[in-house]
């Protein structure tokens, strides 16, 4: 079996063979890459870090680099986490089923940070999907899927930017959200940007906002 990865921006891309999946599991060896330079650095660093056996958060922040680039498996509704490759050679990643992202839970006003303040070197487009925090919910991180309204690409240092926000883990946000809520959004530790809930789709998400604010 073979599968054809590549990331949101369509810059990266890897011809892979698949040796083995367990579950939702993939191993397997790259036949082909179109990697660019920055990219190539990155996996020259997370081959040496492997090879000298160093864990912890130095490797831990390598990883985050090679999640950031958003990778898709062409031709099916497949998003990639844990996402690992050896040597240039060996590649291993985990695969979500993106029917989690059916539906749109909220609208939002975002606010991406420039390069200079931390933010993104390069554009996003819709389907981005970074992780996100809310301000009133500080110890439950969720992944959160960006539909852009009126617009498909967003460039860093972008403000007022209109969105429809599909999350996971629905069940732990129950009853939580409304307008004005606010909550930044992140690639690994790194933030991205902010945003504010316009409105709420989702009616089981839905709160009254004074009922957040009596529980503080």
């Amino acid at each position: 079996m073979k599968l054809i990865i590549q990331d949101i921006a369509k810059q990266q891309k890897a011809e892979i063979k698949v040796q083995n999946r367990t579950d939702n599991l993939i191993q397997g060896i790259i036949l082909s890459h179109s990697f660019d330079t920055e990219l190539l650095s990155i996996l020259t660093e997370f081959e040496e870090l492997v090879n000298n056996f160093v864990v912890g958060e130095v490797l831990d922040g390598i990883t985050e680099k090679l999640d950031a680039y958003n990778w898709r498996i062409e031709h099916k509704d497949w998003i990639i986490h844990d996402f690992q490759i050896f040597d240039l050679k060996h590649i291993s990643f985990r695969i979500k089923d993106t029917t989690v992202f059916s539906t749109t839970d909220f609208i939002a006003e975002l606010r991406f940070f420039h390069s200079d303040e931390g933010g993104r070197k390069s554009a996003v487009t819709s389907g981005y999907r970074p992780h996100i925090k809310f301000n009133e919910y500080p110890d439950h991180i969720t992944t959160g899927q960006q539909t852009y309204i009126n617009q498909n690409t967003v460039q860093p240092g972008e403000k007022e930017v209109m969105t429809k926000i599909s999350i996971v883990n629905k069940e732990v946000f129950k009853g939580k959200l409304c307008k004005n809520v606010c909550f930044t959004f992140y690639e690994g530790k790194h933030r991205i940007g902010f945003g504010k809930i316009i409105e709420v789709i989702n009616d089981d998400l839905k709160v009254n906002w004074n009922t957040i604010k009596n529980k503080q």
